[in-house]
């Protein structure tokens, strides 16, 4: 399989040599990289507000998020992240684009493409610490 080719909604991820592994894993493209590994792109397209055709070219090193799309993945990595503490990996795909009641219905993938980033990490905390939020 050759670089960032799509296995079944996902990328994987693999590099010639090792200096050129270290390049594409610094900053948010080995954000889109890593995020890639574990969420499907439609997923991370959702999330950030681009095609999936954009986060193919994340991963691949064809281009590098900035601005507002930079920020939401960086969101979208924390949440990633946090929510992997709480459920099992394979679930946390459907756990972000289903309805959530504590976030007014909206999927935790809407709430991060409004910027709503935090109320997500809230409703994470309260799984995290049941009686922490």
């Amino acid at each position: 399989m050759k670089p960032g080719q799509a296995t079944g909604g996902k990328f994987k991820i693999t590099s010639a040599s090792p200096s050129r592994a270290k390049k594409g894993r610094s900053g948010l493209r080995g954000e889109a990289q890593r995020i890639a590994a574990v969420l499907p792109a439609d997923v991370i397209a959702d999330a950030v507000g681009v095609s999936t055709r954009t986060v193919h070219a994340w991963v691949t090193g064809g281009t590098t998020p900035t601005g507002v799309r930079a920020r939401r993945l960086a969101e979208l990595s924390a949440v990633n992240e946090r929510i992997g503490r709480v459920l099992n990996e394979d679930y946390i795909p459907v756990w972000l684009i289903k309805p959530n009641a504590a976030l007014d219905e909206q999927t935790p993938v809407e709430a991060i493409a409004a910027g709503e980033s935090r109320e997500v990490l809230r409703l994470i905390s309260s799984l995290e610490s049941p009686g922490a939020a």
